[in-house]
């Protein structure tokens, strides 16, 4: 099953204009000089190479086009984002693999965020009159929960009337969605992407440390910034400790670990504390990380090798401290807990 979802990804690839790759603008592939290489989370090799334009000046004039017709009153809005809404559930499998491919994260959360998606543009598609257009929206998408910003803040976007640029990390579920909003009858140059990222945006959604990486002197006039940090948990002494501990488990290692809602610190009061390492060390190392692909696997694994070793490097930096490591498939980094640190 996994190799024949593989092929699949590859298929939509090869079924493009020349077998490749590039940016979306004006409702088709547009092939430029940068490459952006995309790496199987699978395999770990390289699925394709993405040809991005060297400058967004296309993107951008195309979408100043587009947006003084999207952003007239009427109902067409509605009608197109019911349109897509059907393509996007059409093609939700494609979605799904593309983002579980791309990112590392297990099917089962990108079949989630493709669902939220699907909720997203089902919801827009009544309230379309209610937002006030502002012109062109640039999205800068985190390198996890790609189809789930676009639920959050595309979709609201499009609905109020206003033209999108994606700028993702990870290139291949934005270039299918926009190309499935274009199927859908999305008037050229309302939603593009451009895969290569040295550009200024609009907003930013990402960890915190995406905005010590952008310039101080964002020259557009609208700037909105959405970088929270990882969350955390706290455990009384009078809590289901049972249920805290499976939640920990549950959250910890969603969206592998690195959403923002994913729980990487968790304070526990002294009176259940052992109790709560104790339910841990039992129950965290059946989690079983793998393929992202694998039915068999609980959590899915990073594409990115410098990013295994710089993990290994932190636990290894704090060997003085008592861990729990999970069961692990392939050379993907485990689920580790540390535990015994003070706050």
């Amino acid at each position: 099953a996994v190799v024949s979802t593989q092929s699949t990804g590859k298929s939509w690839i090869s079924n493009q204009p020349e077998g490749r790759v590039g940016d979306f603008i004006d409702n088709r592939m547009v092939l430029g000089g940068v490459e952006v290489e995309v790496v199987n989370a699978v395999s770990g090799e390289a699925l394709t190479t993405v040809l991005s334009e060297t400058t967004g000046d296309s993107a951008v004039t195309s979408s100043r086009t587009a947006a003084k017709s999207w952003s007239e009153p009427g109902f067409h809005r509605s009608k197109v984002l019911y349109s897509i809404t059907r393509e996007v559930q059409k093609q939700s499998k494609l979605l799904a693999l593309t983002e579980s491919i791309s990112t590392g994260v297990h099917i089962r959360e990108t079949k989630e965020a493709v669902t939220s998606l699907v909720q997203a543009l089902y919801h827009y598609t009544g309230v379309t009159q209610s937002g006030t257009p502002l012109g062109v929206v640039s999205l800068v998408l985190p390198s996890i929960d790609t189809l789930s910003t676009i639920a959050k803040y595309a979709v609201p976007a499009l609905a109020a009337g206003n033209s999108i640029i994606l700028q993702p990390s990870h290139p291949l579920p934005a270039l299918l969605f926009a190309q499935l909003c274009a199927g859908a009858g999305v008037p050229s140059g309302v939603v593009n992407v451009v895969c290569n990222r040295d550009h200024v945006s609009l907003a930013v959604d990402g960890v915190f440390g995406v905005g010590e990486m952008l310039p101080g002197d964002l020259c557009s006039p609208i700037v909105r910034f959405s970088m929270p940090r990882k969350s955390s948990m706290v455990v009384f002494a009078v809590s289901d400790v049972d249920s805290a501990a499976q939640t920990c488990l549950d959250k910890a290692f969603a969206g592998y670990g690195k959403t923002p809602a994913s729980i990487s610190r968790v304070l526990v009061q002294q009176p259940v504390y052992d109790r709560f390492c104790k339910i841990l060390r039992e129950r965290l190392p059946r989690l079983v990380v793998g393929s992202p692909l694998d039915g068999c696997v609980d959590v899915g694994c990073t594409p990115d090798e410098t990013e295994v070793q710089q993990l290994e490097g932190l636990i290894a930096d704090n060997g003085h401290l008592e861990k729990i490591v999970s069961e692990r498939k392939g050379s993907a980094m485990p689920c580790t807990a540390v535990y015994g640190v003070q706050p």
